[in-house]
């Protein structure tokens, strides 16, 4: 595939990726346990760490590391039969996104003391693209 190229056949005069990302589907294993919300954002703070700083060797431009790092946050919600919330309803998709993209900001904005969420995209894409 040739998504990231300025020069692949359709990238003349129209915007090209910085980083192509591929969706793998597995088949949950049936014996699947269920995960608190407690559970869930742990697992999502022990990992996310890791896998970004992995992305960041593999090239992965700084912009595109958040995008990146939602697929490792849903292998743990999807490997899971379910991730319940603390009044024992299913944690839906959605809040699954949210509750990644949240554990996502703290970690990248570590650095960045108490910036709010458009000055850290401001401050990643200046460092992107200059």
């Amino acid at each position: 595939m040739r998504t990231e190229l300025a020069n692949r056949m359709r990238g003349m005069e129209s915007n090209a990726l910085a980083t192509s990302m591929v969706l793998v589907c597995e088949r949950r294993d049936p014996s699947a346990a269920m995960l608190s919300r407690n559970e869930f954002r742990r697992e999502l703070r022990q990992r996310l760490p890791q896998v970004i700083k992995e992305l960041e060797h593999a090239n992965i431009a700084p912009v595109d590391v958040a995008k990146a790092a939602i697929g490792p946050g849903m292998a743990i919600f999807s490997q899971a039969k379910a991730v319940l919330n603390t009044d024992d309803s299913t944690k839906s998709l959605r809040d699954a996104l949210i509750e990644i993209n949240d554990a996502l900001d703290e970690h990248l904005s570590e650095d960045e003391g108490a910036f709010d969420a458009d000055t850290r995209f401001a401050l990643t894409f200046f460092e992107s693209h200059g």
